[in-house]
């Protein structure tokens, strides 16, 4: 999944009015301000310019292109919702996280309240997301689409979300039943194979 036209056109060709070849040029200067850590820029072009950071698929993109710093001062504006949707499937920017195995992208789109039991159209879940590609490097030791994993990512990415389903579940008073859904995840994590050093931060 990545963020391109196809999802968010930003080609001048395809907007039908001045008005969306406005918009589409806002967000090539967002993409470009996040591009060079210029939280400051967005902002101005936020409140200056009535820039839609959750249309504009701004937490999306600084996930997939920018690094954390980024992403966490994106989100510490509170112009953007960090469960916004995106793309024919409705991923939120945790899904593309853990799609992604970082746990830094994970851990600041939960400390910054993201959703760990959003789902998709198609019902999937961040967690599902995580447990799948677990599944996958189990069997067969490696993840279709992802040349090269690191198996401390994984499992801490899995650990991160399992951990905050089960304060959710708990807060909510195990209404919906997912305690014991989010328990039996505890097993996917325990039995991950522990790899040796500690992982890179890099994505």
């Amino acid at each position: 999944f990545l963020l391109t036209h196809h999802y968010l056109p930003v080609n001048g060709a395809s907007a039908s009015s001045a008005s969306e070849a406005e918009r589409d040029h806002r967000v090539r200067r967002m993409r470009r301000a996040l591009d060079a850590a210029d939280i400051e820029l967005v902002k101005l072009m936020v409140m200056g310019e009535g820039l839609d950071l959750d249309g504009a698929l701004a937490v999306h993109y600084a996930v997939q292109h920018c690094g954390r710093d980024v992403v966490k001062a994106l989100l510490e504006l509170g112009a953007a919702d960090v469960n916004s949707r995106a793309g024919p499937t409705g991923k939120t920017a945790l899904h593309l996280a853990a799609e992604m195995v970082s746990p830094d992208m994970v851990s600041v789109l939960l400390d910054h309240h993201a959703d760990p039991s959003a789902r998709t159209l198609d019902g999937v879940t961040p967690l599902d997301v995580l447990r799948g590609l677990t599944s996958e490097f189990l069997f067969k030791g490696a993840v279709p689409g992802l040349t090269h994993i690191e198996p401390n990512k994984l499992r801490l990415c899995l650990e991160l979300v399992q951990s905050a389903v089960m304060v959710a579940t708990r807060d909510d008073g195990g209404a919906h039943g997912g305690h014991g859904d989010a328990g039996g995840g505890g097993s996917d994590g325990g039995s991950f194979p522990r790899g040796g050093d500690a992982a890179d931060d890099s994505l």
